[in-house]
């Protein structure tokens, strides 16, 4: 998900191990990677989504960790 109150910024899924969807670095194109992202971007756009924390916030390269809701469904 890439839009969080207006900012643009980055929320990795908590429960979620995705598949890599570009090379970056020794990083590959996994296998399915692409399709996990295509699904991800079809998400409501405008629409008001909920985080929820875990006890770790940020990973360790910084990046915000969270459950995602849309009403009461987890995305």
């Amino acid at each position: 998900m890439k839009y969080f109150d207006g900012k643009g910024e980055k929320i990795r899924f908590i429960g979620m191990n995705t598949p890599e969807s570009t090379n970056a670095g020794k990083t590959k194109i996994e296998f399915f990677g692409k399709e996990a992202a295509d699904y991800v971007r079809q998400m409501p756009t405008g629409k008001k989504v909920r985080l929820e924390y875990d006890i770790q916030r940020f990973s360790r390269y910084q990046r915000t960790l969270a459950y995602i809701y849309l009403g009461t469904e987890h995305f």
